[in-house]
């Protein structure tokens, strides 16, 4: 479970981050002329969720807990950043979300006993 939400949270952090240089690459052939406070502020947090993300799935073998709110953290805010174009982003880090709940609860109640 852990290696799946691992691979899921790194592959989301990268589409995460290839979303945010493409966003870079949009402003640098200036199409953002009259929204550019607005537009670099968008490409700087999706930056930052998809840097949360690789970190959140960095943590999950060792803090299974904190990577969940990591990435629980990523996907929030980059479904409230861009909306539509955290669409695999987001995807995946729901995924990631529901492994490591599944770690942490098999974890806690091994074998089904409560």
């Amino acid at each position: 479970m852990r290696t799946g939400a691992c691979i899921s949270s790194v592959l989301a952090g990268l589409a995460g981050l290839l979303l945010g240089y493409l966003a870079i690459a949009r402003l640098g052939l200036g199409i953002y002329v009259d929204t550019l406070p607005e537009a670099m502020v968008r490409t700087i947090g999706v930056l930052i969720m998809g840097g949360l993300a690789i970190v959140g799935g960095l943590l999950a073998f060792s803090r299974p807990t904190a990577a969940a709110w990591l990435d629980g953290i990523a996907l929030l805010g980059g479904a409230l950043i861009v909306s539509f174009f955290w669409l695999l982003p987001g995807v995946l880090l729901l995924s990631a979300e529901v492994m490591l709940y599944l770690s942490t609860a098999e974890r806690r109640h091994p074998l089904g006993q409560p």
